[in-house]
């Protein structure tokens, strides 16, 4: 990795294996659970990204963005 060593990452995938429609529209529950786990963790910046936010929209990835901002450490949306 070409990070300097101050700099930590921290990775967490969700579960997608098919990338059907059911499996993406489920796969928020995973990334729920995955920005929490981050903000338990005090990141500095959380940044969830994948095909599933596409499904929602402009204004439904707002929706959602803004409400896992609330309580957590969320700097980043995932189109951001």
């Amino acid at each position: 990795m070409m990070l300097p060593k101050e700099i930590e990452l921290e990775h967490a995938g969700c579960r997608i294996a098919n990338g059907t429609r059911q499996e993406l529209e489920q796969s928020f529950a995973d990334f729920e659970m995955k920005v929490a786990e981050m903000a338990a963790l005090k990141v500095d910046l959380i940044h969830p990204a994948g095909v599933p936010f596409l499904m929602l929209g402009y204004e439904g990835e707002r929706a959602l963005v803004s409400k896992w901002r609330t309580g957590t450490r969320l700097r980043s949306s995932p189109t951001a």
